[in-house]
């Protein structure tokens, strides 16, 4: 289940992540819009696209996003997957 990230939730490494647009939440979310964490950190974190995480693997380095936890909800909104929610 997606769930909207705030301020003060935390991400770790491994977490899949992606953008709250209004076309992906009708649509299907496609592959190219999944992000995920790679380093987190206090007061921030950073993600890469979940397909160039392969091309990691095979030494090729990909554009890392940071995004800063005081930004959510102001400047960005992104959601979590979560598969459980308590």
């Amino acid at each position: 289940m997606w769930k909207p990230l705030s301020a003060v939730d935390e991400v770790t490494p491994g977490d899949l992540v992606r953008y709250m647009h209004a076309e992906l939440i009708l649509q299907k979310v496609a592959e190219d819009s999944l992000f995920e964490v790679v380093k987190a950190e206090r007061h921030y974190f950073e993600i890469i696209p979940k397909a160039e995480n392969e091309r990691l693997m095979a030494g090729n380095q990909p554009e890392r996003k940071i995004i800063k936890y005081i930004d959510l909800g102001y400047y960005v909104s992104l959601e979590i997957w979560k598969a459980s929610i308590a």
